[in-house]
């Protein structure tokens, strides 16, 4: 009896450091899925970013073009106005 608890015992004590190692590996495993979870997703916040920026560059590449066309669409009203006036002064002779 003394020798079958003592093979228990032993049979136990393996069982809890193998039960400890699978632990072990357990949480290792753990700590490198989230480091490379981390990684990725660190990854995608910077090709987040990336776009971001290239986007507000686009946005004001394209504003930059708008308030142009706007200018040069002014300078044309202003000339067609002009010129309006001209015809209708020299049709007429009355200021228009």
């Amino acid at each position: 009896l003394f020798d079958e608890n003592e093979n228990l015992k032993k049979d136990l004590d393996k069982l809890r450091s193998e039960m400890n190692e699978l632990q072990k590996t357990a949480n290792e495993e753990k700590a490198k899925a989230l480091a490379k979870a981390e990684s990725e997703r660190q990854r995608l916040l910077r090709d987040l970013q990336k776009e971001i920026k290239q986007l507000y560059h686009d946005l004001n590449e394209r504003t930059q073009q708008l308030d142009e066309a706007h200018v040069k669409l002014q300078v044309i009203l202003i000339c067609f106005s002009w010129c309006l006036m001209n015809v209708c002064r020299m049709r007429t002779g009355i200021r228009c």
